[in-house]
C-alpha cells in the first residue's frame, strides 16, 4: 500500500517498485492517513510505503495509531519517503514503529540498496506472519487440548461419581435382596431336616429352596460382572481335584437332567491332570454356568463333560473341560454376541427359556482373571453347541493372591461349650444362626445392633462375636473398633448381605478376623467358629475344658 497525498509522487513510488525484478506487485493507494488505516484495518498488506507529511497528520501519527492496534490483524513494515532529507523526521518515524525511510530523492536514482531494504523488509515480514500464523495455530491447538482435557477430567470425575454411586446402589440392593433370601433357605434347610413329611419336601426343596437359590445366583452374577468390571474380584488359590469338582458340579444337576430325559456324561482321557492349583469358587461357578446353559437349552439327547490334559507331548501345562450339548444351538449372527453382557441370542430365548444374559459374559471374565480362557467351539441351529474351558495348572501371578487350605464340610464339628455372641438386627436372621449354632453344641446369646453387642460383651464372658456389619444405631464396623480399643481380643467373624470386595478391607481394619457373606452357609459358619477359636486358645493359652469346642 502506497500512502501518499500527491499522485504524482505515489507513481514514482511505483515506477521505483516495478524496477525491482524479484517481486510482482500489486497496489493499493491511499491519500491521506485516515484513509490508509481504514484500508490497513481491512486487508493484509507485504509493505506499506508512507509519506511523511500530510495536510492533516504525518507518518508518525499513522505509526502511533496503528502499532500495536487490535485491528490490524497481521501489521506489515512501514517505511517511510520523506524529501525533506532531515534526520530527525526519519528518527522519530523509525522510533514510532517504522522498518526505515528513505529519501524521495534516492528513489529516482533506483538505487540498489533501497530495493534490497525493501526486499529485507518484505522477507522478515512475511517470515514472521507465518511464525506468527504457527503460534496461533500452537496456541489454538494448545486452547483446544486443554478444553477436551477439562472435559475429559469433568467426564472422569462424574464416572468416578456414578460408578461410587453404583458400587452403593448395588450394596444396598444385595443387601435388600440377600437379607430375605437368607431367611427362606436358611429355614427350607432347618425344615428338610426336622422331621417334616415327606410329601411335603418337594415343595420344601423343589420349589421355594430352589427358587430362592435361583434367585440368589442371578443377583451373584450381577454383583460379580460388576465386581470383575471395576477389577475387584477377590480370588482365592488352592490345590484342588479338579474331578471331584468336576463330579460335584455334574452331581448338582443330574436331578434336573434326569427330569427332561437328557443324560448327563463325564469323560477323562487318561492324560487328565487330578489337582490343579487355581481358585475352585470361580472354576465351580464357570462350570455351574456352562452347565446350567446346557440344562437350560437342551430339550433332548444329551450333555457331555470331557476333562483332558492339552499338551500332545511332554509335560502338559494346562487343562481343559470341554462341555457339549445336543441343545437348541445358535446361527452364525448369533453366536457373535453371545459374550456381550445382558445380551441373549435372539428375543425368543429370553421369552422360551428366560435368563439375565450374563452368565456366559461372566464366565468368560472369570477364566480370563485366572489366566484361563472360555471359547465356543462350535455351534449349529438344532445340533447343539461345544465350549472349551481352558486352565492353567498353576495361577498366572501366583504372589498376588490368596492361597488358602480347603475348609472342607463341618460335619463332625462340635462347637459344645463354646459361647458365642451374635449381633444382627434381624430377628430371623438371629433365629435362624441360633438354630445352626446350637445344634452344633454352642451356648448362643443374640442383640439387636452393635450398641448393645459392646454391652452385652462387657457384661459376660464370650468365645467368639459373630456379627453383621450392617445394623441401625450402630453398625458391626464400628463396634469391632470399640472393641479392639477396649482390648478384646476374641475372634469376630462379620456377616455382609452386599458381598462387595470393600467390606472384607473395612472389616479387616475393624478387627475382624473373618467374613461370610449371606445367606449364611451353615458348614462355613461352624468351620470358621471352630478354626477360629482353636488358634485363639492356642495363642492365648486358654485351656477352660468347658469351652472347648470338640470333634
Amino acid at each position: 500500500m502506497i500512502v501518499d497525498d500527491s499522485e504524482e509522487d505515489r507513481t514514482v513510488v511505483k515506477d521505483w517498485l516495478s524496477k525491482n525484478d524479484d517481486y510482482t506487485y500489486t497496489f493499493e493507494e491511499a491519500e491521506s492517513v485516515e484513509d490508509g488505516i481504514a484500508i490497513y484495518s481491512e486487508r493484509v498488506f507485504d509493505c506499506i510505503i508512507l509519506d511523511h507529511s500530510f495536510p492533516i497528520d504525518n507518518a508518525v501519527g499513522f505509526l502511533q495509531k496503528t502499532v500495536g492496534n487490535d485491528r490490524i490483524k497481521f501489521p506489515a513494515p512501514v517505511i517511510v519517503i520523506t524529501g525533506q532529507g532531515n534526520e530527525k523526521v526519519a528518527v522519530d518515524a523509525v522510533k514510532a514503529g517504522a522498518q526505515n525511510y528513505i529519501s524521495k530523492k534516492e528513489l529516482a536514482s533506483a538505487a540498489q540498496s533501497n530495493h534490497r531494504l525493501l526486499d529485507e523488509a518484505i522477507s522478515e515480514f512475511r517470515h514472521n506472519r507465518e511464525l506468527k500464523k504457527s503460534h496461533n495455530e500452537r496456541d489454538r491447538l494448545l486452547a483446544k487440548l486443554k478444553k477436551k482435557t477439562r472435559e475429559l477430567t469433568r467426564a472422569k470425575a462424574e464416572a468416578d461419581t456414578a460408578n461410587v454411586a453404583k458400587s452403593a446402589f448395588l450394596a444396598n440392593m444385595s443387601h435388600e435382596i440377600r437379607s430375605p433370601l437368607t431367611a427362606i433357605i436358611g429355614f427350607t434347610d432347618l425344615l428338610m431336616n426336622s422331621g417334616v413329611a415327606e410329601y411335603d419336601k418337594p415343595y420344601l426343596y423343589e420349589t421355594i429352596n430352589k427358587n430362592g437359590k435361583h434367585l440368589l445366583s442371578v443377583i451373584n452374577d450381577i454383583l460379580d460382572l460388576s465386581k470383575v468390571e471395576a477389577g475387584k474380584v477377590a480370588l482365592t488359590y488352592s490345590k484342588f481335584d479338579v474331578r471331584n469338582l468336576v463330579e460335584d458340579v455334574a452331581d448338582s444337576f443330574r436331578k434336573g437332567f434326569e427330569a427332561k430325559g437328557v443324560k448327563l456324561r463325564i469323560f477323562y482321557s487318561t492324560r487328565a491332570v487330578c489337582e490343579i492349583q487355581s481358585d475352585p469358587t470361580r472354576v465351580r461357578q464357570i462350570l455351574t454356568n456352562l452347565l446350567a446353559n446346557s440344562l437350560k437349552f437342551t430339550l433332548h439327547g444329551d450333555v457331555s463333560l470331557a476333562v483332558q490334559g492339552c499338551a500332545d507331548e511332554g509335560p502338559a501345562e494346562e487343562i481343559s473341560i470341554i462341555v457339549s450339548d445336543t441343545g437348541v444351538g445358535m446361527t452364525r449372527a448369533e453366536t457373535k454376541k453371545i459374550f456381550r453382557r445382558f445380551v441373549q441370542a435372539n428375543d425368543e430365548v429370553g421369552t422360551r427359556f428366560g435368563g439375565t444374559g450374563l452368565g456366559l459374559a461372566l464366565s468368560k471374565n472369570l477364566a480370563s482373571l485366572i489366566g484361563g480362557d472360555l471359547k465356543l467351539i462350535s455351534s449349529e441351529e438344532g445340533v447343539g453347541s461345544v465350549f472349551k474351558l481352558r486352565l492353567p495348572f498353576n495361577p498366572p501371578d501366583i504372589s498376588t493372591v490368596l492361597h488358602v487350605q480347603s475348609a472342607g464340610s463341618s460335619l463332625g464339628v462340635s462347637l459344645k461349650g463354646l459361647r458365642i455372641l451374635v449381633a444382627d438386627d434381624s430377628f430371623d436372621n438371629q433365629f435362624l444362626i441360633r438354630r445352626y449354632l446350637e445344634r452344633a453344641g454352642a451356648h448362643v446369646a443374640c442383640v439387636d445392633d452393635g450398641q448393645e453387642l459392646i454391652e452385652a460383651e462387657r457384661e459376660s464372658d464370650y468365645d467368639i462375636i459373630v456379627a453383621d456389619v450392617k445394623m441401625p444405631v450402630m453398625d458391626g464396623h464400628e463396634a469391632g473398633r470399640i472393641l479392639r480399643a477396649r482390648g478384646v481380643t476374641i475372634p469376630i467373624i462379620g456377616l455382609s448381605a452386599s458381598a462387595m470386595p470393600d467390606d472384607i478391607a473395612r472389616s479387616s481394619a475393624a478387627g475382624f478376623n473373618d467374613q461370610l457373606s449371606k445367606p449364611i452357609n451353615a458348614d462355613e459358619l461352624i468351620r470358621s467358629i471352630y478354626n477360629l477359636t482353636a488358634v485363639h486358645r492356642r495363642n492365648t493359652g486358654d485351656e477352660r475344658g468347658s469351652g472347648s469346642p470338640e470333634i
